[in-house]
């Protein structure tokens, strides 16, 4: 073989040879690399955590499954993993933070692929090809190598489980066999491992020959006294040599970001539009001034010279260039310029009327603008004129007192003088001068300042301070200097009190003081507002809340300015913000809970809404048997009863809160209503193996005032709770007289304990103790709210007693009103035996516009003997009646109907004198007063509720019997139970 040239010797750019020593020494680092490694853990992060929100998501509706946990895991690991590589970025640890992430996302894909069951049947294991190459070029090719090793191994044990039936195989019409995918996948990664090598290789060899360029560049210019700098063909700094720093004092890292978001910018000047025509036109150029800004807001003046980079090919490629710090060449002769100019623009442009007078005789010699407008004269009148020629002053008493003045202290400040304009107007002014050598002349410079209009503004502005609504105060060293009237009156203090006193006085004591000073002495100092609120007592003990804003008259100069306080009283305010707030909590509270209930009522309706449903389809099956069918029409009327009592215990509510809810107060047997409740719920209690108990006390009266339905409602409320939450033990009804005047009613269980917290929420409307318990138990949690709200309107009160471990104890405390003789007398004998058909030889016409209703209204009426004429809608049932007014005996009229409804109906046929005489009795769903005050307004008789249940329609319907059968007034008690 042939021997091998020599290779040449890198050609050295002369633009960093000078620089060379310094750069071996320090590490150059990537940005973009730094930034692929923060970015890689964040990615490693992310996709654990939105795997373990998944997972969360998937086990909030029921156990994980066997891909739940999977990903449960995988994002653990990944999210944990994320946190330890991106703190390692963070710390500087690029490759063992690249590392990390890259081993994290290969142990992720391949326990996808193991939990998965796909095994190497898993598309996302080529990703791992990509994770290989990542490591090449992020980290070192040694990584990568391993990396690959790690895949290959992995790979060959997802083979060997595969092998051995430890992962089920893929069902799939085509597929490889185990050894063939896992060689593909090995060869994957060593096409991964041979991409990192090529491109790292690539890279390494661009980044040598940019380091060796960059040597010898900084070799040639060690020399000089510039500093050198090269960009990119879209303006941004690649490189600056580290003299900058020297010849600035400004870090390179620092220009590096110039342009960027945080780093300097540039002034838009004249100077840096013409760069920027140069730029454009890719042209050198020379001594541009440039200025900058820095991050800090520092300005920087840098003299360049530049020229563009081309390639080979003659494409650009940039710029570099030599600059140098101008900085302070540039301030200087701005500096210059700036004196000079703010000079004349000070005696020129000054408001006061400036002049400069001879201190012989005071013959002005020069006088501003401001000087010839006050005396109404252009400078040829002004020029070689005193005070008193020129009306200044009426006599040369002032002029010679200003003369005295400053030949005795050289100068004087605010001489006070009144000075006459041109208009004859008389000025109040404060007149500054000051002697000084001109030419071999002495000669003093004169400021006249107008202080009439401030004069004025003081006076306007103590009377607009006397009469504030707030207190205000200036502080000067800690001493009041002064006050106005309204923060005496507010501390009630007499006026004119607190002037001149120590600040201490309004402390309660002088630690309090010193605490204040030693908080706030230093944001005062620093020109800070500062905005507090603290307590004081006026001098009658009255607490008050003040908020106190206070500012330095002038910051540099508070000492011998002070401090403006402004003191406002918010103590109603603030009673009145905290009151709002609590009303708001109060509110959103009661919203919260409210929208808990309706999604805790949704699910209550609809479980036995669909088993109604579900019931009704089943029974629509022809070929059931007979006992099948009757088991079902049980669970069917169990399910209806259900929702019949959520809706019932909803409207009762809705009603107790409208108001609309009246109590009766009607003689009936208060033993008898505790005895029949305890007897219809004890089966219930048996079947479930619970024993039931009933005591009644004997001196507790028996024939009582009151509403026996809501009590019964109430003590059926209570056994329902004891029944669902007793698995074991006794339920006990107790009736006894607590104290003369009032029942009490007692059911204690064996059931679970109620801790103190869930008892005090337990009868609030719309709350619940807790959520499982509605899960686990069922119910609408309105029935104790309701108990409450009934026992409430019967003058009683309610409670419930648990030691928070076993067991119960529900009671409600009831007036106890005996009932008399006379009570009873109004009330007819209870009919405890109920006619087979009790409606035998009646016609009802009913009218109902909903088929299903009218078919069960129908039923029923028809099973109790009653004839039945059906209409669909309030026309139909007036042509029914106005055919055959004499063959109906009764109407039940639905309220809303199409076409005509009942309330119209009802009034057409009271206007008819042959239907006048019907006794028309609503039927609907309506719970509202106002709508049962329309149904007595149209004229109907009475009123019942749907559903309705035979019982209902029995006592609306049994005083209209034909023959009289049925008592004169509605007034009857049946037992259909």
């Amino acid at each position: 073989m042939n021997a091998q040239a020599p290779s040449p010797a890198p050609v050295e750019s002369p633009a960093r040879a000078y620089e060379e020593a310094l750069d071996v020494t320090r590490p150059r680092e990537d940005a973009y690399a730094v930034l692929a490694v923060r970015a890689l853990s964040v990615l490693v992060l992310s996709v654990g955590a939105l795997l373990l929100m998944l997972a969360m998501v998937q086990r909030s509706y029921g156990p994980l499954t066997q891909l739940g946990q999977s990903r449960a895991l995988m994002g653990a690991c990944l999210f944990g993993g994320g946190v330890v590589a991106w703190a390692f970025a963070m710390r500087g640890w690029n490759r063992v933070s690249a590392t990390l992430s890259l081993t994290l996302a290969l142990l992720a894909l391949m326990l996808h692929a193991w939990h998965s069951g796909l095994g190497t049947h898993s598309i996302v294991l080529g990703g791992t090809v990509l994770l290989v190459a990542v490591a090449g070029m992020l980290v070192n090719m040694p990584t990568a190598v391993v990396l690959a090793l790690a895949d290959v191994a992995l790979i060959a044990g997802l083979e060997a489980a595969e092998n051995r039936g430890v992962i089920s195989p893929v069902n799939a019409m085509a597929q490889l066999h185990a050894e063939s995918r896992a060689l593909s996948f090995a060869m994957l990664t060593l096409a991964g491992v041979l991409t990192a090598w090529i491109v790292r290789r690539q890279l390494l060899g661009t980044v040598m020959r940019a380091h060796e360029q960059e040597q010898r560049m900084s070799r040639l210019l060690r020399l000089g006294s510039d500093f050198t700098w090269e960009m990119d063909q879209h303006g941004h700094l690649t490189y600056l040599s580290p003299s900058f720093e020297m010849h600035t004092l400004h870090t390179v890292a620092e220009f590096m970001q110039l342009a960027r978001p945080g780093g300097p910018t540039f002034i838009k000047d004249a100077q840096w539009e013409l760069l920027m025509a140069d730029m454009k036109a890719r042209r050198p150029y020379r001594d541009r001034v440039i200025q900058f800004v820095t991050a800090g807001g520092k300005s920087l003046f840098i003299t360049g010279s530049g020229e563009p980079l081309f390639d080979a090919t003659g494409r650009h490629q940039g710029w570099w260039g030599v600059s140098r710090n101008a900085t302070a060449e540039v301030m200087a002769q701005r500096e210059l310029q700036r004196s000079q100019a703010m000079l004349d623009r000070l005696f020129r442009l000054s408001p006061d009327a400036v002049c400069v007078a001879s201190m012989r005789d005071g013959r002005l010699l020069l006088a501003n603008p401001a000087f010839m407008q006050f005396v109404g004269l252009d400078e040829s009148q002004v020029m070689g004129r005193n005070g008193v020629e020129l009306g200044f002053w009426r006599d040369d008493a002032p002029m010679l007192a200003l003369g005295a003045a400053i030949a005795r202290q050289g100068s004087v400040r605010d001489f006070p003088s009144v000075a006459w304009s041109s208009d004859g107007a008389e000025h109040f002014v404060l007149m500054t001068a000051a002697a000084f050598d001109w030419d071999g002349e002495e000669v003093a410079v004169v400021t006249t300042r107008d202080v009439t209009e401030t004069e004025r503004a003081k006076q306007e502005g103590d009377a607009i301070l006397d009469n504030a609504v707030v207190g205000v105060c200036l502080v000067r060293n800690h001493r009041l200097e002064r006050v106005n009237p309204q923060l005496e009156r507010m501390l009630g203090l007499p006026l004119g009190s607190l002037v001149g006193k120590s600040t201490d006085v309004l402390f309660p004591s002088v630690d309090k003081f010193k605490d204040f000073v030693a908080r706030y002495e230093s944001p005062q100092a620093a020109g800070e507002t500062i905005d507090i609120e603290r307590r004081a007592l006026r001098a009658d003990g009255t607490q008050l809340l003040f908020r106190m804003r206070g500012r330095a008259v002038d910051p540099k100069r508070r000492q011998e300015t002070g401090t403006i306080w402004v003191v406002e009283d918010i103590t109603d305010r603030r009673r009145a913000e905290l009151e709002l707030a609590d009303a708001q909590r109060d509110a959103e509270a009661a919203l919260r809970a409210k929208s808990s209930f309706l999604a805790t009522m949704s699910h209550e309706v609809r479980t036995p809404l669909s088993g109604v449903l579900g019931l009704a389809r089943l029974l629509q099956d022809q070929s059931l048997p007979a006992e099948r069918r009757a088991s079902y029409l049980g669970h069917l009327v169990d399910a209806a009863e259900l929702l019949n009592g959520i809706v019932s215990d909803v409207l009762d509510l809705s009603k107790i809160e409208a108001g609309h809810l009246q109590v009766e107060q009607i003689p009936f047997d208060l033993h008898g209503v505790v005895w029949s409740t305890s007897r219809t719920f004890s089966p219930i209690g048996h079947e479930r193996g619970l024993e039931m108990s009933c005591q009644v006390a004997p001196d507790t009266p028996r024939e009582v005032l009151g509403d026996p339905v809501r009590m019964r409602q109430i003590l059926s409320n209570y056994l329902s709770n004891a029944l669902k939450f007793t698995d074991r033990g006794r339920i006990h009804v107790h009736l006894f007289k607590r104290a003369e005047g009032i029942a009490r009613i007692e059911i204690s269980d064996t059931g679970i304990g109620v801790s103190p917290e869930l008892r005090a929420t337990l009868f609030q409307p719309f709350t619940q103790a807790d959520s499982s318990t509605t899960r686990r138990f069922g119910g609408s949690g309105l029935g104790l709210s309701i108990c409450r709200e009934l026992a409430t309107l019967m003058g009683g009160d309610v409670g419930l007693d648990s030691d928070g471990r076993v067991g119960s104890v529900a009671w409600v405390e009831l007036p106890l009103v005996a009932a008399s003789e006379d009570d009873f007398t109004t009330i007819a004998s209870p009919l405890d035996v109920v006619p087979e058909k009790p409606l035998a030889g009646m016609r009802v016409l009913l009218a109902e516009d909903n088929a299903v209703n009218r078919l069960i209204v129908g039923a029923m009426l028809a099973r109790m003997g009653a004839e039945v004429i059906e209409a669909a809608n309030g026309a139909e049932a007036i042509a029914h009646a106005s055919r055959a007014p004499t063959h109906v005996h009764a109407i039940l009229m639905d309220l809303h109907m199409p076409e005509i409804d009942g309330l119209e109906a009802t009034r057409r046929l009271r206007s008819q004198p042959s239907t006048a005489h019907l006794p028309i009795i609503a039927l609907t769903a309506a719970v509202l007063d106002a709508e049962r005050a329309q149904a007595h307004a149209a004229g109907m008789n009475g009123f019942v509720s749907k559903p309705a249940g035979e019982g209902d329609l029995l006592r609306a319907l049994w005083a209209y019997l034909p023959g009289g059968d049925g008592p004169a007034g509605g007034a009857i008690r049946f037992n259909l139970d």
